[in-house]
């Protein structure tokens, strides 16, 4: 089952259950990049992602870690949706994030 987090969504297993995610983030970064990579199901939205790497100054996540990144602005539905297309990646949910603008920070 996939569960899309925002950045102050608490975390419902593991070592910080409970806690909310950016303050998680702040104490130990790789347990978030980890469970992006490794967790089947966990994903989080651009706009967590870009405030979680805005917490650490020159923090990026990995490339495996950003494929689990969610792009669009209405997800309370999961796969089926048909509002949503079917990107590359092969799931409605994840955008490559070159398509986006990911990397032009202003």
């Amino acid at each position: 089952m996939t569960r899309i987090y925002e950045w102050d969504d608490r975390l419902d297993f593991g070592k910080y259950k409970g806690e909310p995610l950016d303050e998680i983030f702040q104490k130990d970064s790789d347990f978030v990049q980890e469970c992006l990579e490794q967790v089947e199901g966990f994903r989080i939205t651009i706009n967590t992602c870009k405030h979680l790497e805005n917490l650490i100054e020159g923090y990026r996540f990995s490339d495996k870690a950003r494929s689990s990144i969610i792009n669009q602005k209405k997800y309370s539905s999961l796969p089926g949706a048909s509002e949503f297309k079917l990107y590359p990646t092969g799931d409605p949910f994840i955008q490559p994030l070159d398509d986006i603008g990911y990397g032009d920070k202003k």
